[in-house]
């Protein structure tokens, strides 16, 4: 047998022990090369690719539900809370999979998150969704353009905004949209640190992601019917931007809505924090360490004393 192929059945034998969906540098040495070892440009670059998946395949879901008048909205809704799982999951080692901006900031308020990655969390989520909807743009702009005629507008009979972003019920105050924005934001917030608190419910960290889905799923389907839930500002405002600059003249300005899931969404996102905090979190039972470590820690400090 030539050596070469000697050579390789060896090392694929070596190999062989070690788990099939693991990085193997010896193999892939090349990619090596690519591996950044600051920690913020890992961060960030983990918010971005997690928002950019959330977003393409959430913003797809909406081009299915608009463009092919297929008006099955809890399908739509099913596909935003699976594309949550599995951006929650592709930036969970890396970054934590925020993939939201008022998850960083709510963990951040209340002591869970240092304040000073909020900035690179952000930017990393808002560029990935603005660049998602230009892929989600490029990939389905015939059937835009065979839908509305090349005439962008928000509502009507040919209206595609909410293809993009959130927009309110025309029957809806600006008032409660507010007040809609701050429950479904607090809700989410308090319910995903229920989800994550291993000192409350115990939620194995696996289940994490698909337990958020399934909350967003549910605050979606149930709370959302004012505003279209806007919980999440990177996929509410940069979509917002792209669409204003596709052709969509009223996307900032309708109704003066754009500020409330951006700027709103963060308040009811740290009520829900702070909510959590004071009913649940400083109320659990404080863990008593074992009295033999208890004992062994006292008599460590007794012999460092004597010396």
């Amino acid at each position: 047998m030539p050596r070469h192929i000697t050579v390789y059945f060896n090392q694929l034998g070596r190999r062989s022990n070690r788990k099939p969906t693991s990085f193997d540098p010896e193999m892939y040495s090349f990619l090596t090369y690519c591996r950044i070892e600051k920690p913020y440009v890992r961060e960030f670059l983990s918010e971005f690719i997690s928002t950019f998946i959330l977003m393409v395949i959430g913003e797809s879901a909406m081009v299915h539900l608009v463009l092919k008048g297929v008006k099955d909205v809890f399908a739509a809704v099913f596909c935003w809370g699976i594309a949550i799982m599995l951006g929650l999951l592709t930036g969970a080692s890396n970054s934590g999979g925020h993939i939201n901006p008022i998850v960083t900031t709510g963990f951040a308020s209340v002591g869970r998150f240092p304040w000073t990655k909020v900035p690179h969390y952000l930017l990393g989520q808002y560029l990935g969704s603005f660049t998602a909807c230009a892929l989600v743009y490029a990939n389905n702009r015939p059937l835009l353009n065979h839908f509305d005629g090349g005439n962008r507008t928000i509502l009507g009979p040919n209206g595609t905004g909410i293809l993009w972003t959130t927009f309110p019920d025309p029957n809806v105050p600006i008032g409660v949209c507010v007040l809609d924005t701050v429950i479904c934001s607090g809700l989410l917030m308090f319910g995903i640190l229920v989800i994550i608190d291993k000192d409350n419910g115990g939620v194995p960290n696996y289940l994490h992601s698909y337990l958020i889905g399934l909350l967003v799923i549910a605050i979606c389907w149930g709370v959302g019917s004012n505003c279209m839930a806007g919980i999440n500002p990177a996929r509410d405002f940069p979509p917002r931007v792209f669409a204003t600059l596709i052709g969509y003249e009223d996307a900032l300005s309708y109704r003066n809505f754009w500020w409330i899931p951006m700027f709103v969404s963060h308040i009811g996102g740290t009520v829900g924090c702070y909510l959590y905090e004071l009913t649940i979190g400083v109320h659990k039972p404080i863990k008593m360490a074992p009295l033999a470590e208890i004992t062994e820690l006292k008599e460590y400090s007794a012999e460092q004393h004597t010396r």
